[in-house]
């Protein structure tokens, strides 16, 4: 069983000395965002990648299709980035080890393999 529990908080309650969270983000990836969204998923002592995995890239699905605008998309808190869709292009770095464990076909859509860098 996977328990998911979705946070979804408007970027300004985030602060950093007064700089917004995302402005990082922004900043980094010449990407506009506003919207901060924090999941956690709790396998219940079964960290198969193969469980939460599918189920963040169903999510991550979810998202893609209901909402429209830039998303980046970290794993491992705020050092790897996987996913970006900017300028309704859709990017996934398949080259980080963290994008290893999830099967983006499940997306359904296309996308671009390459390297998402810093400015």
């Amino acid at each position: 069983m996977v328990l998911l529990i979705l946070f979804i908080r408007d970027e300004r309650i985030y602060t950093n000395n007064d700089r917004v969270i995302t402005q990082f983000s922004m900043e980094d990836y010449n990407i506009k965002l506003n919207t901060v969204l924090y999941f956690f998923m709790v396998n219940n002592n079964d960290f198969d990648s193969k469980i939460w995995a599918k189920t963040t890239i169903l999510l991550i699905k979810k998202l893609l299709n209901d909402f429209q605008g830039n998303c980046l998309l970290y794993t491992n808190g705020y050092d790897v980035p996987i996913l970006m869709r900017k300028n309704d292009n859709l990017i996934i770095d398949l080259s980080k080890s963290s994008s290893k464990v999830f099967d983006f076909s499940l997306l359904e859509t296309t996308y671009i393999d390459k390297k998402i860098i810093r400015n």
